[in-house]
């Protein structure tokens, strides 16, 4: 399978847009963590966990747009993507003011009644809830400039201006967190939404200005995303309250430095499958333009070697991290951080190696408009994480939230059936032999990886890190190089060879005088 080379420099720009901030969270995080103190860092966490808990206010509509809009662009008439996109811009526009508004009146019962912060940490607490509310605000008005970027498939310029964005956004977190201002760091980081914004709406206007140019919008097209966001909308709330449940339930039960033991590791492991879902994103808007021209066998085929790809991709970059995780976090953040913290990165990097197969699954079926699948699947998912968080927690802390959270992906056997109903049984052809195949590679590169980790923390963080990452490379090039690991696929594993062989020839010769 021929790999195009527009393909693979939009998987490069996506896979850098969230590698990028990881390395600088690396650099910053201890800094931030020593200036602000435990507690003040968990008030900020709780002020980015509060706007990811309230987006939920997207109602579904982005997934919406975006499947909207890569039907439409197939259309040579620039009139129905501009009647869309005008449509949803509207839309976000209200959403916004509302939402805003509405965290805004309600910061008192935010800090007294949901979190009930203490009174030697409430003033600062306020404050983090009122940068919360613009950046909700700022990143639902972002929403609909982001969803045409990926219809269109520009996930260099989204990458770009990602990056940008962020390291502004850092650098301003890191300088006014070292001097001990959570309401300066919080502001910059509100900045450098403000920043992406302002780049994501010029980029989209120069690129494409007669597919955005602004028209009045439509009702009927309103209701036609109505009818796919209302299931999209039911699964983000669903997926909101057992993505962010735990860290409330920390911050309220347990306070903000448990928040923060917790949040950090968390965080890192959810770079993960950041990173592989955005290398991925070109998925959804092809196999939404599959779906509208019933090319159901090439969907399937599609599907299958994407996520082929996704899951040895996971495995390679979750299990050694999983392995090294407390050699990696004594050297980041200490031994405190390291005593509460490494069994919750540990486990939690297990949930997100399996979780990296929700990708593809969400893909295929909001492609085929089945976000009632989606929403089951997310609903399962939550039903799991609630009903076993309480008792975990009770006996065994913080390890017992994050073993909740690995819990949950049991649930993925509800896509799972999905996709078989919507592509037949070709579609996961081999999938179980690459996820058997691909743990057990992976966990013996992180055994090597963690045995060198402990060897190299006198270094710093650098040494653990750089060990970790060697064994998610090695553990790639051996499932790569392992034969049959792709069944079905195997040109699928000759042609990830043939790129990753021409990328490091390239390297070298660019290294070379």
């Amino acid at each position: 399978m021929a790999v195009a080379s527009h393909t693979k420099r939009q998987v490069l720009w996506s896979v850098l847009a969230y590698g990028v901030p990881a390395l600088a969270t690396l650099v910053i995080t201890p800094r931030v963590v020593a200036g602000l103190g435990a507690d003040r860092y968990g008030l900020l966490l709780l002020a980015m966990t509060t706007i990811g808990a309230l987006a939920l206010v997207d109602l579904g509509i982005s997934a919406a747009s975006v499947r909207e809009l890569s039907v439409s662009r197939a259309d040579p008439d620039c009139q129905r993507t501009r009647v869309v996109f005008s449509t949803t811009v509207a839309l976000y526009a209200v959403v916004a003011l509302l939402a805003g508004a509405a965290v805004l009146a309600g910061v008192p019962w935010l800090v007294d009644f949901v979190f009930a912060i203490g009174p030697h940490l409430r003033e600062d607490a306020s404050v983090a809830m009122h940068w919360a509310a613009a950046g909700l605000a700022l990143n639902l008005l972002l929403a609909p400039w982001n969803a045409y970027l990926r219809a269109a498939e520009y996930n260099d310029a989204a990458a770009r201006i990602g990056i940008l964005a962020a390291l502004v956004g850092y650098a301003g977190a890191l300088w006014r967190g070292v001097l001990g201002d959570l309401s300066g760091a919080l502001g910059w980081q509100v900045a450098a939404s403000m920043l992406s914004l302002a780049l994501s709406v010029w980029t989209v206007r120069v690129r494409e200005p007669e597919r955005v140019a602004w028209i009045c919008p439509r009702w009927h097209v309103l209701r036609a995303m109505g009818r796919f966001a209302l299931w999209q909308f039911a699964s983000i709330a669903s997926a909101a309250v057992g993505q962010h449940l735990a860290r409330l339930v920390i911050a309220r039960q347990l306070g903000p430095a448990d928040l923060a033991w917790f949040a950090v590791p968390f965080s890192l492991a959810q770079r993960i499958q950041k990173v592989v879902e955005s290398a991925a994103r070109a998925l959804f808007p092809r196999l939404a333009r599959l779906a509208v021209d019933h090319a159901d066998e090439l969907a399937a085929v599609t599907y299958r070697q994407a996520q082929k790809t996704i899951l040895a991709a996971g495995m390679a970059a979750a299990v050694p991290l999983a392995m090294g995780a407390q050699p990696l976090l004594t050297a980041w953040l200490g031994q405190e951080f390291a005593a509460h913290g490494s069994v919750p990165l540990a486990v939690v990097s297990l949930g997100y190696a399996m979780g990296c197969l929700g990708i593809g699954y969400v893909a295929a079926l909001l492609a085929h408009g089945d976000s009632r699948s989606v929403f089951a699947a997310e609903t399962a998912n939550t039903l799991v994480n609630v009903v076993s968080l309480w008792p975990l927690m009770h006996w065994f802390g913080l390890d017992g939230v994050a073993l909740s959270f690995l819990l949950g992906w049991l649930s993925l056997i509800v896509p799972h059936r999905a996709v078989a109903r919507r592509l037949g049984p070709k579609a996961h052809a081999g999938l179980l032999r690459v996820a058997a195949g691909g743990l057990a590679i992976a966990a013996v590169g992180g055994l090597c990886g963690r045995l060198l980790a402990n060897w190299l923390q006198a270094v710093g963080v650098i040494g653990p890190l750089a060990a970790i990452g060697l064994a998610c490379a090695l553990s790639m090039v051996a499932m790569l190089w392992t034969p049959g690991l792709f069944g079905c696929d195997a040109d699928l594993q000759l042609a990830l060879r043939a790129a990753l062989l021409g990328r490091i020839l390239r390297s070298s010769r660019a290294a070379s005088p």
